[in-house]
């Protein structure tokens, strides 16, 4: 990368830096908070509470039921191997939450009516809410932090992601109990609403990093024409194809320049080597 690896400072990881260093770990924390608050731990974690205690099953149905999740959630899994770029990050992020709010919003119908059989249908649609977590949010969360921050700003920016991860996991399953004791079915509404608020969020605010190398995305939040572009400027140049053509002959030109330069080093470094050669002969 043209970028020089030194690793940087914590005090970088909030500020500007030129690189627009905290704007990029914002959104990656952004983005783990909207992962782990979409109640993907609420299944994970607590899938034989929530299939007991809010849809009505018995203990063995709810272990069963359960234990079938994790086995469905491992096969879900797959699906991102063919999709992630093929699609795209912001689609993926945006196909996940639209689908997981329409699955919140339908167990909390069919939870709220209370009738058994509809306590099963809702149990059908927290499955489809798996599949719809790790087509969107599972192995895309992962890969968008480290494409999207700066060399310097990785090893701190992608740490301070993770801890946030963990730290929004640990808020979740501890609320979540209490919440559906308390408001019952109106529990599903609440992560229902969280997925829905995600969509405008990644749709102005994520830029577009597939396929993009490191040094692009640097140039996406680099200034024009002396002023640092808005976060709405970066993520509509990153759907741009002409403008991404433009970044792409600028990296041209400067592997280019590069090489060049490397050249001529490599040139006199020969030069000198052959007049102390001489020297030594001397």
């Amino acid at each position: 990368a043209v970028e020089a690896e030194e690793a940087g400072s914590w005090s970088d990881v909030f500020s500007d830096g030129g690189i627009s260093g905290f704007t990029r770990v914002a959104i990656g924390f952004a983005a783990n908070f909207f992962q782990q608050m979409s109640g993907v731990n609420v299944m994970s974690s607590l899938g034989p509470y929530v299939f007991q205690d809010s849809i009505g099953m018995s203990r063995h149905d709810a272990l069963l039921v359960s234990g079938g999740l994790q086995v469905f959630y491992f096969l879900s899994s797959l699906i991102p191997w063919w999709a992630i770029d093929r699609v795209g990050r912001r689609k993926l992020f945006m196909i996940g939450s639209a689908g997981m709010g329409t699955c919140m919003l339908l167990s909390a119908i069919f939870v709220g009516i209370g009738t058994k059989g509809l306590g099963y249908a809702a149990a059908v649609v927290l499955y489809l809410f798996q599949t719809f977590f790790t087509l969107g949010w599972q192995s895309n969360m992962w890969i968008y932090p480290s494409e999207l921050l700066p060399l310097k700003l990785r090893l701190r920016g992608g740490a301070l992601a993770v801890v946030s991860q963990w730290l929004f996991t640990f808020l979740v399953v501890e609320i979540t109990p209490p919440m559906i004791t308390n408001i019952g079915y109106k529990s599903y509404i609440v992560f229902a609403v969280i997925n829905f608020v995600t969509l405008p969020v990644v749709y102005f605010c994520f830029p577009e990093t597939s396929r993009l190398p490191l040094e692009a995305v640097d140039l996406l939040f680099a200034d024009r024409d002396g002023k640092r572009p808005s976060i709405f400027r970066v993520v509509r140049d990153s759907k741009n194809p002409q403008y991404l053509a433009e970044i792409q002959t600028q990296l041209q030109e400067r592997a280019r320049l590069r090489a060049e330069n490397e050249a001529i080093v490599d040139a006199a470094k020969r030069q000198v080597e052959q007049v102390e050669h001489v020297d030594l002969e001397k």
